[in-house]
């Protein structure tokens, strides 16, 4: 996380969290701006929440972008390939006998 003068900054590691495995993940967004994330695992005897956090969605942006540079993974946008240029509107090119005909 950055410092007062943007730097970033290690932050000193809890010796007691245990390192999970997840698997899964659900995101709940709240109207204020903060998402609850559900991590999970599927377990043998079925799925069960390891962890859960509460992070603002504003900070959620930043983390997907680490988490993508990590992996060299960089989606693109699923709408992108249903948003299309606007339609330009089509000129019908009328041939000479058409053109006699319609005056």
């Amino acid at each position: 996380m950055p410092n007062k003068n943007g730097e970033e900054k290690d932050f000193t590691e809890n010796e007691s969290l245990p390192a999970l495995f997840v698997d899964a993940i659900r995101v709940a967004p709240r109207e204020d701006g903060v998402l609850l994330v559900q991590f999970g695992a599927q377990l043998p005897s079925g799925p069960k929440e390891q962890v859960r956090i509460m992070i603002h969605a504003s900070f959620t942006k930043r983390m997907i972008d680490v988490f993508c540079k990590s992996c060299n993974y960089f989606p693109e946008d699923p709408d992108a390939a249903t948003k299309k240029a606007p339609k330009k509107k089509s000129r019908k090119v009328l041939s000479k006998e058409s053109f006699e005909n319609l005056s």
